[in-house]
């Protein structure tokens, strides 16, 4: 197993060591009072130790500089490494007045390793966590061919690198996705960052969720609890009791703080930055313009709120895209690719239609169909193919039961779901435009609706619900 062994000074423990632990696997961290048996000698449980290491991790302070047991593990870790029993050595800078010249720092270290500062232990647990997650797709291919798996949206790839491309504009200063959840938003955001060489593929974004009641001061909380800015007494006074400016100006002083180190957050938003309107909240419009500058692509935002379609002409410096379902070609060639990744060519082509029917453009759910396979074979995965539909309709009936108190908009879903796709003209000799349109406008809004044809004129219901209110027979209200 992938082992991390946290070297420091007892005296950095308290204030640094432990956080960082804490927010490392327990089993994955060798750390000395949580791992080194009762009643045996120190030493020897640290040589055991750094025989099943493959990263090690140095913490350099002054105190740790000035450790023999620091020092000791250091010279056996090198020799380990030079043995290649030891993967990698990974030194920390968390002292503020130590530098990388400090004398006390070996040469081999500064000659031959990257020595930088991390001056909060999250932050280093993450970094560290990057390290681990390295380390296990060099033991572990499959895992990173696991994570690099994705088929489709190249138009939409295509639209976000034409976007970050265009010299004509404002670099972006967010992303924002929006569609239902679990329809992939996320997962386009961080492969389109992998592909424009923003960030490495192991790479850990600050991630925050934002729920529907939270406002700008929990925004606040949740940047700093991450660890990415050290926060003084004053400031947390503005949090708690300043001024919507002085949060403002106070958040502006952080992200920026966050683009010098070149760091990216993603953020599910619940109608906290794009509002129910599908407009942005001012505060983190004050927030964008304040970051113009940077020039750093610091926000990955996915929402269920579609976006006022003029935000990107309005607001240069961010981009909105909508992630739709897989399509029907796309959701066959993720189900070939993952069928293959697990060594599954023994599919018939009527077993491939079979299972490529039960789909409804969840990427998940097409992972769920194949370990299905995998796990219990053709006959009972067919036999049990209501599992695989059911992951899908899970998630619809999910979205439908949030109008449950609302009757005249669920029947207005089940109308539309009764077309694959309607024109306005014929939509609105059906039901009358200036009652039904404010309904539409809703659920386009919320992703559950969308526009197609070049200049718009039809709507369809997103077909995870169309198919999940197929599958379920409800009736179609009688006064439509």
């Amino acid at each position: 197993m992938i082992k991390c062994f946290l070297s420091h000074s007892s005296k950095d423990k308290e204030r640094y060591v432990r956080i960082v632990a804490d927010n490392l696997r327990s089993d994955a961290t060798i750390l000395d009072e949580r791992t080194f048996e009762k009643g045996m000698m120190t030493i020897e449980e640290i040589q055991k130790a750094l025989n099943e290491t493959s990263l090690f991790i140095i913490f350099l302070s002054s105190h740790a500089l000035e450790s023999e047991w620091v020092q000791n593990e250091l010279a056996n870790a090198r020799e380990l490494l030079e043995q290649k029993q030891l993967d990698r050595i990974y030194p920390i800078i968390i002292d503020s007045e130590l530098t990388y010249n400090d004398l006390r720092i070996p040469k081999w270290m500064k000659d031959e390793l990257n020595i930088q500062p991390i001056h909060s232990p999250k932050v280093a647990a993450r970094k560290i966590n990057v390290r681990l997650t390295e380390l296990a797709w060099k033991f572990h291919p499959r895992l990173k061919e696991r994570q690099g798996i994705f088929v489709g949206r190249n138009e939409l790839i295509q639209q976000i690198e034409e976007r970050l491309d265009d010299f004509n504009q404002l670099y972006p200063i967010a992303l924002i996705a929006s569609g239902l959840p679990s329809i992939g938003r996320k997962s386009i955001l961080q492969y389109a960052m992998i592909k424009a060489n923003l960030v490495k593929s192991a790479y850990k974004f600050i991630s925050l969720t934002l729920a529907h009641q939270d406002s700008i001061e929990d925004f606040l909380l949740k940047i700093v609890d991450t660890g990415v800015y050290a926060i003084s007494q004053s400031q947390k006074y503005i949090i708690f009791s300043g001024s919507l400016e002085e949060k403002v100006l106070f958040a502006k002083e952080v992200f920026s703080a966050v683009a010098a180190e070149q760091e990216r957050i993603i953020i599910e938003d619940h109608g906290v930055i794009i509002q129910r309107d599908g407009e942005i909240v001012d505060w983190f419009k004050d927030i964008l313009i304040s970051l113009e500058t940077t020039g750093h692509l610091m926000f990955c935002i996915t929402t269920q709120i579609r976006p006022n379609p003029a935000l990107n002409r309005i607001f240069p410096n961010i981009f909105t895209f909508a992630v739709k379902e897989l399509e029907e070609p796309e959701r066959k060639g993720l189900l070939k690719r993952y069928l293959a990744f697990q060594d599954i060519d023994s599919l018939k082509i009527d077993d491939l239609k079979f299972f490529s029917d039960l789909l409804t453009g969840y990427p998940q759910q097409i992972f769920f169909a194949v370990d299905q396979i995998k796990e219990l074979g053709i006959k009972t995965a067919k036999g049990n193919s209501h599992l695989i539909q059911q992951y899908a309709s899970d998630k619809a009936k999910i979205i439908l039961d949030s109008y449950k108190h609302n009757p005249e908009i669920i029947d207005f879903i089940l109308l539309l779901a009764k077309f694959e796709f309607v024109s306005y003209e014929v939509l609105f000799k059906i039901v009358d435009e200036i009652k039904y349109n404010i309904i539409l406008q809703e659920l386009l809004i919320n992703s559950i609706c969308e526009h197609i044809g070049k200049a718009s004129e039809y709507i369809r219901v997103n077909e995870v619900i169309r198919d999940y209110i197929s599958r379920s027979r409800f009736e179609l209200d009688n006064k439509f």
